[in-house]
């Protein structure tokens, strides 16, 4: 028995290498890689700002609040058609009625249209008064896809304004 003792003692033990220092590493890359083309495709694409000055125009906020309101104590109905197709000049109502469902009259309305997806050069119209209460103009979309309708109508001491997003086809 002591043989055997002093065998294994005096012989080298071989112990295995650990591969834990190569493996954790290795597993790591392709979070960075991943990572890294992340970075890389958010500061190649566009940041999606449609204002130039998003910071100022946010400041305004508590004025639009209060316009809100004294549009809301107006108490007028409207409703606004626009066109639904791309390429085709196509007809653009605004009708507006008071309180007592009369008709509204002698109303200055601006019509802007514009692309809350891209850079787009705005389309404004103004629309003239075909019926009492009842507005209208002309208008051919040159790009399908969302659209945004900022109408504004001012009369001699009041302003209406209407914001509607549509899916031109």
């Amino acid at each position: 028995m002591t043989e055997i003792l002093t065998a294994s003692v005096l012989s080298p033990i071989r112990r295995r290498r650990s591969l834990i220092p190569f493996v954790f590493p290795a597993a790591m890359l392709p979070v960075f890689a991943a990572n890294a083309a992340l970075v890389y495709f958010a500061l190649q694409s566009s940041p999606g700002l449609v204002s130039d000055r998003p910071f100022e125009e946010g400041r305004t906020y508590n004025r639009e609040i209060a316009a809100a309101a004294a549009q809301d104590e107006l108490g007028w109905t409207a409703k606004l058609d626009a066109p639904t197709r791309a390429f085709i000049t196509s007809p653009v109502f605004f009708e507006v009625t008071d309180r007592a469902g009369a008709p509204v009259t002698g109303l200055t309305i601006d019509l802007r249209v514009w692309r809350p997806v891209e850079a787009a050069p705005d389309i404004r119209i103004r629309l003239e008064e075909q019926h009492p209460g009842q507005y209208g103009a002309e208008l051919a979309l040159p790009l399908p896809g969302q659209w945004q309708l900022d109408l504004t109508a001012r009369g001699s001491a009041e302003e209406y304004v209407i914001g509607r997003r549509i899916v031109v086809k």
